[in-house]
């Protein structure tokens, strides 16, 4: 079983179904607030049913978890474990804001470090980023790199402070270290931007990202010759349990990370 082909189909399929409900600027814009809620829900039913009905129809057994269903045996359940997250960044989907992914990645076991493949397709533009463990990654089938970026004050930084209402020390310590700070509003391609040397390094200390939401991200960033540390509420090891918050910070190389991480406090576990 080609674990690679087959989540590009799903993505391929669920992309086709979910394009329809995409708004498009400046026509098809939400104009309330529970417009572009309602919006987000459907966008993330739609993609997750395609997706869902996709592994059902070609008979196979694994375990999906995925952001709104939690966890469930599919075929009779396997080893195998799908993360999906239908729509990575679904505030930017419902609004028109081109930082909105389908995120896949299959891992052999429950935990993120089994992960072997994985897809980011962002939904407006249609670039596709790709990794399988010890393949490389691809954009759009062609390889990626990370940047030679190694130094703090040479670095475009990517952030997420969503919903974040606790201490942000740690935003207050990197932001004048480093030479920008941006902020796409979408996990999975913000560690796809680190991959192709877009941006330098991708920071989430908020612990409300979750697996579902970075696994095949993670993993593309790896591929790219990036550097990754995650953390959840166990340690190092991260169950891929769909409510799990976790902390992640990507960069381009090693080295940049350990200067990162020097900079920063890593909050604890709430």
């Amino acid at each position: 079983m080609d674990w690679a082909d087959i989540i590009r189909e799903l993505a391929e399929d669920a992309l086709r179904k979910v394009a329809p409900l995409l708004p498009k600027p400046p026509d098809n814009l939400p104009q309330t607030g529970e417009e572009a809620k309602d919006r987000s829900e459907k966008i993330d039913r739609v993609c997750e049913h395609a997706i869902l009905e996709g592994l059902k129809s070609r008979g196979i057994a694994c375990v999906v978890v995925s952001e709104d269903i939690g966890t469930v045996q599919v075929g009779g359940g396997s080893s195998y474990h799908v993360v999906v997250d239908p729509v990575d960044g679904t505030t930017n989907a419902s609004r028109g804001i081109p930082y909105s992914a389908i995120s896949i990645a299959v891992s052999e076991n429950s935990w993120m470090s089994g992960v072997f493949t994985g897809i980011v397709v962002n939904v407006y533009t249609g670039e596709v980023f790709t990794a399988t463990r010890g393949q490389g990654a691809y954009r759009n089938g062609t390889p990626i790199r990370t940047s030679n970026v190694k130094k703090p004050e040479n670095a475009v930084v990517s952030v997420d402070l969503s919903k974040y209402g606790k201490s942000t020390e740690w935003i207050r310590k990197i932001a004048p270290k480093v030479s920008a700070i941006r902020s796409f509003g979408s996990a999975s391609i913000e560690l796809a931007y680190v991959a192709m040397g877009l941006t330098d390094a991708h920071a989430d200390l908020r612990w409300m990202i979750r697996p579902v939401d970075v696994a095949a991200g993670i993993l593309v960033l790896e591929e790219a010759g990036g550097a990754v540390y995650t953390r959840s509420r166990y340690g190092e090891k991260v169950p891929l349990k769909p409510k799990e918050p976790i902390i992640v910070v990507g960069a381009a190389n090693k080295e940049l990370l350990n200067k990162i991480l020097e900079i920063i406090s890593v909050p604890p576990p709430p």
